[in-house]
């Protein structure tokens, strides 16, 4: 599991201990990572004394389930499990497609950028609006990575307004995650967030007040959601990357 988590992303890292705690807390509700058996499709990757033939299935790990108080109400994909992990600080690594700057078609592979995710780090600040029970959630990531592959042509270590397109492609994908995220935990009713906990930390009066209806509070919570993302330019002065920025 640390290796998936480590490399995309798409399930959470947790223990035993932490299930416990957030199972006992009135302002968060808990994850745990989602386990796919699924049957081999494949030729074998490795060779030895135990034959292909008599393993049928493998574990798969991607995407979470969602649990409200003890009882599991859902599923995250990966990808929504990511945006979860980008609000917690979770995401130590990741590789995310963008289109490259000019792409005819964005949704061609053969004109997506490859980012590779080098440091990524987030604020989350929730409060109480007024005495009228609003509350507003406001989480701020910033991201570093630096190009890892791309399959199209011009030296974007001579073009600044290329490498600013792709990070805000980044940005904007990265701020998809994040609501998208956000979008399934209040449909589920789950506040996996825990929103509820940065009440109480921050402002235990209004939490005392709001908490009787934190259900029904949190399912219209207004999230708004900064994403700062930055290409690494050291890593393009040895390096010529080529991205077409015709149309």
């Amino acid at each position: 599991m640390n290796g998936v988590s480590r490399n995309l992303g798409t399930t959470v890292r947790t223990t035993l201990g932490d299930f416990l705690v957030t199972l006992a807390d009135p302002g968060v509700d808990s994850v745990l990572p989602r386990v796919v058996i699924v049957a081999h499709s494949d030729e074998p990757a490795a060779t030895g004394s135990l034959l292909r033939e008599k393993i049928r299935t493998t574990a798969e790990m991607s995407g979470a389930g969602v649990f409200r108080g003890d009882r599991l109400v859902g599923w995250l994909t990966g990808v929504e499990t990511r945006g979860l992990n980008w609000v917690r600080g979770d995401v130590v690594s990741a590789v995310i497609a963008v289109p490259a700057p000019g792409a005819e078609d964005p949704g061609d592979f053969r004109n997506r950028v490859s980012l590779e995710i080098m440091r990524a780090s987030s604020q989350v600040s929730v409060r109480a609006l007024n005495t009228t029970d609003e509350v507003e959630a406001r989480a701020k990531v910033d991201v570093t990575a630096h190009l890892a592959e791309t399959r199209s042509f011009v030296d974007i270590s001579q073009d600044m307004q290329a490498l600013i397109q792709m990070e805000e492609a980044l940005a904007d994908q990265i701020r998809g995650e994040i609501l998208s995220a956000v979008q399934k935990a209040q449909s589920l009713g789950a506040d996996i967030f825990g929103f509820g906990r940065m009440l109480m930390a921050s402002d235990y009066r209004a939490w005392k007040r709001i908490h009787p209806k934190w259900d029904s509070v949190f399912a219209g919570l207004p999230v708004k959601v900064e994403v700062k993302a930055r290409i690494d330019r050291s890593a393009l002065e040895t390096n010529r990357y080529e991205a077409d920025t015709t149309k």
